[in-house]
This record gives C-alpha cells, structure tokens and sequence, in this order.
C-alpha cells in the first residue's frame, strides 16, 4: 500500500519521502495561519472588486471612492501597484471562499491561529509547492533532482514569501524558474515567454527579455525576432486592457519601487551618476553576446543585478533561490545557505512590520527596529549586502573564450 502511494507521488513529482512532504507543508499552513502582513489586504480588496465584476477596471475602484471612505483614508489609490495577474489568479482562488471579509474587503482576524488566513494565503503556498515539482527539471540526475526539491522545500525565503506574507513574488518565481528550464534547453522563445508572463505580476520580467534576446541573436536574427514577440507581445497583452485606467498608468505600469535598481552608482559629475545595475547589465550582454556567459547563467545575473546593488524588499531575493539553489548542488555546496544567512540578517535590519510583528498577537509595533542605532549590527548588515554582490557575481560559470587559430 505504501510503495503504491510512493509511485503515485513520484508520478506527480515528488521525488522526496512522504514525511519530508508532509513536514515541509505543515510548516507552511502553521506559518500561515500564524502569521500575517497588511500587503496580503491588497489581494483580498481587489478580489473583492473584481470577483463582483470589475475585472478591467478594479484599479481604479479605491481611486473613485468618495473622499472619506475608510479604504481610500487607509490606503490611498496607490494600493494596487502590481501588474494584473498578481490580482486575478488570487481572485480566482478566493471565489469559492464564504464571504468572511468585511464590507471593506479586509481580513479580520479573531483569534491566534486563523484558518482563514490559510485559504487567502492558498494562491502562494500553491505556487511555492509547484516550484517545488518543476525545480528538479533544471537536473538530469535523479540524486541531484531529490536534493534540488528538498532545498526548495526547505528554502527559508519560499517560506517567508508565501506562507508568512503571503506575496506574489511566489508565482514571479515560478515563471522566472519556468524561464530558466526553458534557458538550459536552449529554448530561447519559450525563456521569453515565461519571462513575459513572470512579468505580469511584477515587472522584473522585463530585465530579463534584452537578455534572451542577446542569446537568440547569437543564433540568428529569426530566432531573436521570435523571442522578441513572444516575450514583449505577452506583456503587452496582458497589459492592454489596463491601459486605459488611469490608476493603473500612474502606481502599477511604471511602480516606483522599478526605481530602487538606480540608486546607487559612480558619480561622474554633480549630479550625474551612472548606476551601478547599468554597469552590471551592460557587462552581462556583452558576455552573453561574446559567448562568454551561458543564458542560464546570464538570465539569473541580469536580476540580480537589479537587486543587489539596492535596498531591495526582502521578499525580492526569492526570485533567485532557483538558481542559486541549482548552483548549490551542482558546485557550490554552500552557496545557497551563506547568501540566504545574509538575506535573513538583512531582513532582520527592516522594520518588525516585515518579521516580528507578522505574529500578531506577541503585540510587536510594526515602525520599531532590532538593534536601533547598534554600530555592530549595522556593519553586519552592510557586510551581508556586500556579500550577496560577491556571490552573485563570482558565482557565474564563465566559458573560456577560444583562442584564435595560430597562422
């Protein structure tokens, strides 16, 4: 009887014990009904809108509520500034849900362990454990496949984005991971389709498409024209029915969290700066189009460099885990664990609104800090950054360029 239920699972893509699976999900459905973060509202409110009806037009639903109004006094019109899927897959979710949100479209919570928080954190647990199944296609060992799922399992950051926050940065990853199976097959118009679609939930996406491209380019012209359409024809595609909203051109189209990757740089003159992401991104196409760099390699690159040289979001790091965890169990034994060690420091240096204080009932207040104002800590943190720009860039498996034909 077991050794069926095994071969079911395996058939389905587990390759992991059943207990390792069982755990894995327990802790998530525990964290998530434990924990909870005001940016999980923003899912709920719009599924609010668009399960009633509004689903072209719920930007701008906050925006024309009269002045006064609970939500827009709390919220403002800024609270939908992601791209359209990140709302309508949730809301596809929540539809077979009891109506146990308020008039507001808002969570209320009632007690330490909510199930409710489960069912509206479903989307993203969902998404954590299918990138749990299609991880272990970036490997043709079956050894390296098994480990490659429990590190995903295990990934403390999965964990973080889509059991305790509950953020669409879990379905960004998927696609990206999607993006980079597609990448080590050298299938550069199914890599920009995923990126594309990786994109309609959050604009990342688009860092990646220059890239695919660059690598389409070195087969030839047709190939790059076709991996042009698929990945920037997705987008647009997906965004063409939200462009007349006004809402959504203003917080959602261009979201000024895009800016962060520009920050930091070279000062060149009086306020002149070259970014230091532009250097980075630069360097990467032209190793890519050298035939320097693998697209698997550059694809994971090209994101991190619109990270690591900012003060990202911490749920942000997610979307190179895959990689990272990849490079792991195929070289770099500890890789994964040292740069995770360092993103859980700099997740420690935000506000408890992004840690502590998700467990509501120890009565945290969200705008406090660890260690305020500790010298120690702060070099820590400095110094984790600084090692996730070492490892993201030293990390690259770089080709030996050929040398030229002797005369």
């Amino acid at each position: 009887m077991i050794k069926n239920n095994n071969s079911y699972l395996v058939r389905l893509g587990v390759l992991v014990s059943p207990l390792v699976l069982v755990l894995a999900l327990v802790t998530r459905l525990v964290l998530a009904g434990t924990t909870f973060h005001v940016d999980l509202n923003a899912f709920t409110l719009a599924s609010h809108y668009i399960n009633r009806g509004e689903v072209l037009s719920f930007y701008d639903s906050v925006r024309l509520l009269p002045e006064g109004d609970p939500i827009k006094t709390l919220y403002s019109d800024k609270i939908f500034n992601y791209q359209p899927l990140s709302y309508l897959i949730p809301s596809l979710f929540y539809l077979p849900l009891p109506p146990r949100i308020d008039l507001r479209g808002l969570i209320t919570i009632s007690r330490q362990f909510e199930p409710l928080l489960i069912a509206y954190k479903l989307p993203f647990i969902f998404f954590d454990l299918l990138a749990a199944l299609f991880i272990t296609r970036l490997a043709k060992d079956q050894l390296a496949k098994k480990k490659l799922q429990l590190l995903w399992l295990f990934n403390p950051a999965a964990i973080f984005v889509s059991s305790v926050m509950g953020q669409s940065d879990m379905m960004v990853v998927f696609f990206i991971l999607l993006s980079l199976i597609a990448a080590k097959k050298e299938n550069y118009v199914a890599a920009a389709l995923f990126a594309g679609l990786s994109a309609l939930f959050k604009p990342a996406g688009l860092f990646l498409l220059p890239v695919v491209i660059a690598a389409a380019l070195n087969i030839s012209l047709g190939k790059a024209a076709k991996s042009t359409i698929a990945g920037f024809g997705v987008y647009l595609l997906g965004i063409l029915a939200y462009l007349p909203s006004i809402s959504f051109r203003t917080y959602a189209l261009l979201a000024e969290q895009t800016g962060k990757s520009t920050f930091a740089g070279i000062a060149i003159a009086s306020g002149t700066v070259i970014p230091w992401f532009f250097i980075a991104y630069a360097t990467i196409l032209i190793l890519l189009l050298r035939k320097r760099l693998t697209l698997f390699d550059a694809l994971a690159l090209a994101l991190a460099s619109s990270l690591v040289f900012s003060h990202f979001h911490p749920q942000w790091y997610v979307w190179l885990t895959p990689w990272l965890i990849y490079k792991s169990i195929s070289a770099r034994h500890h890789l994964f664990w040292a740069a995770t060690m360092s993103w859980f420091l700099i997740l420690l240096s935000f506000d408890f609104s992004l840690h502590l204080s998700s467990f509501w009932w120890l009565g945290l207040v969200p705008n406090q800090y660890l260690f305020t104002g500790n010298l120690l800590f702060s070099n820590l943190v400095l110094l984790a950054r600084a090692f996730l720009v070492s490892v993201f860039f030293l990390s690259a498996d770089l080709v030996k360029e050929k040398e030229a034909p002797r005369e």
